[in-house]
């Protein structure tokens, strides 16, 4: 046996297979990028949301103490029973819109407290 014999293999499409490495290192960066961003994504939206119940929990907050400044109807008949010509009737219509109006921003507070508990 002279010296040793030597095997030589042919790799036939080695740069194909080269390729299709540099093509999937090149997928799994873009995949690593998309969950940062995903990541980031998903922070902005938390604090976005507690941003929003932070706001609504004051206007509910800011609606309750304008309703509890309000008049009472029962205060306001008790009044115009005790001094009838000191009550008009665009004061009590104006009232009643006004709770009307007070009891509508409630609803709708509430209704968005709802959807937000969705969105978590």
């Amino acid at each position: 046996m002279p010296d040793q014999d030597q095997l030589y293999v042919k790799l036939e499409g080695h740069e194909d297979l080269r390729q299709e490495l540099h093509s999937i290192n090149h997928i799994v960066k873009n995949v690593e990028e998309a969950s940062q961003v995903l990541e980031e994504i998903r922070s902005v939206k938390q604090k976005t949301i507690q941003n929003i119940q932070e706001n609504i929990l004051e206007l509910n907050q800011r609606i309750e103490n304008i309703h509890s400044e309000m008049p009472n109807v029962e205060d306001q008949e008790l009044s115009a029973d005790i001094s009838p010509s000191q009550n008009s009737s665009d004061g009590n219509s104006e009232t009643g819109e006004i709770d009307q109006s007070v009891n509508q921003l409630h609803d709708q507070l509430q209704t968005l407290k709802d959807e937000l508990q969705e969105l978590d």
